[in-house]
């Protein structure tokens, strides 16, 4: 439940006027920041305008990251909810106290417990929108209760635009997802995880449904091999199947469903890596344009099959869990180091020893 005293607050205002009839149908947005840096909000509002430079504040501002998945529903009904799980990390070498009050208090507030170096929580978070259907502004403030840092105010709100419509409107968004856990494992979602050159992959595509009644199955997914082999007007006209197409299935709103799409080629050589771009919705069946990914999918490329062996991340964390024996070794002591370790690659690994770093 939310909590009185908070380090995350979110605020839903209204601004005056009506939608534009020019403006894009869909706006899709989610806090993709890293690091927390001084930005400005997008020309459209869609979502934080990139860093237009390095300042002092890059530098000297404290160590809490930020991530989210998308805002759903995409354009909320007017009186109801939005949501979004947002992510907090402590990317710092010391533990983030609990919350200190400091300054305004948000209409929806959460309390984050101590974060150690690290350490990632999860937010589930939603808020009110207007009973009014037109533009809103929902505020992220970031670190509210000034517990990392004394002028989190300057630097720890992002503004996001969203429009409201007519309660009872109901409509289906497909997106494509970029969950939280590819920040901590790097996976495109290729099946091999790494392929060969001039060979085939198939990519485990996430898809989710941002709109408020289910999708109709067929929809389409067009993929190309990489940016440079997507048609010029790709992102407005309706008739490119993509060099690589898959059906989406049917959505319900809010929820998210793998769609695989086979046969890829991988680039001849491995100098760099495999990349896709995708679009949705490529025959405009939900919406006027296409939907395309804002960003790609890739993988680094392997050399030859074999093992590719790696460590295991904590779930819904990014950092890898090692465990020692003691807990607590002795200064110049030896202790014994257990990590869970996973083989990513097309062969069985050879057993090797770790030598100690």
């Amino acid at each position: 439940m939310p909590s009185a005293g908070a380090l995350v607050a979110l605020v839903v205002l209204v601004t005056a006027g009506a939608v534009l009839a020019d403006e894009p149908a869909f706006k899709p947005v989610r806090i993709v920041s890293s690091r927390f840096a001084p930005r400005k909000p997008a020309a459209d509002g869609a979502r934080p305008a990139r860093p237009e430079g390095a300042t002092p504040q890059d530098e000297v501002y404290p160590t809490l990251g930020v991530w989210s998945d998308y805002f759903t529903p995409i354009r909320p009904e007017a009186g109801k909810k939005q949501k979004a799980t947002i992510y907090i990390t402590n990317y710092g070498d010391k533990p983030v106290p609990a919350d200190t009050i400091c300054g305004d208090k948000g209409e929806v507030n959460y309390k984050l417990p101590e974060l150690a170096p690290l350490q990632t929580k999860a937010i589930k978070a939603s808020w009110k929108v207007p009973d009014t259907p037109g533009e809103a502004v929902v505020l992220v403030f970031i670190d509210s209760a000034c517990t990392t840092f004394n002028s989190p105010a300057e630097y720890g709100q992002r503004f996001f635009y969203t429009t409201v419509v007519e309660a009872g409107t109901k409509y289906a968004y497909l997106e494509v997802a970029t969950p939280f856990s590819s920040l901590a494992d790097g996976d495109g979602g290729f099946t091999p995880v790494f392929p060969l050159p001039n060979g085939t992959y198939t990519a485990n595509i996430l898809v989710s449904n941002l709109g408020t009644t289910p999708s109709e199955a067929g929809v389409k997914m067009g993929v190309y091999a990489d940016w440079w082999l997507t048609p010029e007007d790709v992102a407005s006209n309706c008739t490119y199947p993509g060099q690589y197409s898959a059906d989406i299935p049917k959505i319900a709103p809010g929820k998210t469903k793998v769609v695989a799409v086979e046969g890829i080629k991988a680039p001849e050589d491995n100098d760099g890596k495999a990349r896709i771009e995708t679009y949705l919705d490529v025959t405009c069946k939900l919406s006027p344009t296409p939907v395309g990914m804002w960003g790609w999918l890739s993988s680094p490329m392997a050399s030859e099959p074999g093992a590719v062996l790696g460590a295991v991340p904590e779930k819904g964390q990014l950092y890898y869990n090692v465990k020692t024996t003691p807990k607590q070794p002795k200064i110049n002591g030896t202790m014994t180091v257990k990590v869970k370790i996973t083989n990513v690659g097309d062969a069985e690994g050879p057993n090797k020893e770790m030598c100690p770093i």
